[in-house]
C-alpha cells in the first residue's frame, strides 16, 4: 500500500506538469487565418447588436465589451502569427492601426455610454448618443475592413 501512494504522487505530478507545457505551449502557437477571420466577424456582428441596441445603455455597454474583447483577440493573434513568419507582412502594420483604432473607438463608445446615465438634461444625452453611434458605425467599418 505505501508502494503505491509513493507511486501516485509522482504520476500526479508528471501529470500536472504536462497540463502545464501544453498550456503554455498553446499560447505561442498561432491561429489560423479562419479563426481570426471569425473571431472578427463575431466582434462586427456584436457591434451591429450594439448599434441596435443603444436605447438599452447597460445592454449595448455589455455588447461592446465583448466586441471589444473578440477583437483585441483577434488583433493579438495576427501580431503573434506575424511573429512566426519568416517574412514579415507588409499589410500588418495597417491591418495593426486599424484594429488598435477600431479599439480606442469601441473603448469611447463604452465609457460614454457607461457614464450617460449620469448625463443631465435630454439635449446632452442625445448629443452623447450620437457620439456613442458615431463611434460604433467607424468602428464597425474598421472592423469589416480588418476580415477582408
Amino acid at each position: 500500500m505505501a508502494g503505491i501512494r509513493h507511486f501516485r504522487q509522482p504520476l500526479a505530478t508528471l501529470v500536472t506538469l504536462a497540463v502545464i507545457g501544453s498550456a503554455v505551449a498553446a499560447v505561442g502557437q498561432p491561429r489560423s487565418q479562419e479563426d481570426i477571420n471569425n473571431q472578427i466577424q463575431r466582434s462586427a456582428a456584436l457591434q451591429r447588436e450594439a448599434l441596435q441596441a443603444l436605447s438599452d445603455g447597460a445592454k449595448a455597454a455589455t455588447l461592446i465589451d465583448r466586441a471589444r474583447a473578440e477583437l483585441q483577440g483577434a488583433l493579438s493573434a495576427m501580431i503573434i502569427n506575424a511573429s512566426k513568419l519568416k517574412f514579415p507582412d507588409p499589410l500588418l502594420p495597417i491591418q495593426r492601426r486599424k484594429g488598435e483604432e477600431a479599439l480606442s473607438l469601441l473603448q469611447a463608445a463604452g465609457d460614454e455610454l457607461k457614464t450617460h446615465a449620469a448625463a443631465q438634461g435630454q439635449e446632452r444625452a442625445g448629443a452623447n448618443l450620437q457620439m456613442v453611434r458615431g463611434n460604433i458605425e467607424q468602428a464597425l467599418r474598421l472592423t469589416t475592413a480588418l476580415a477582408l
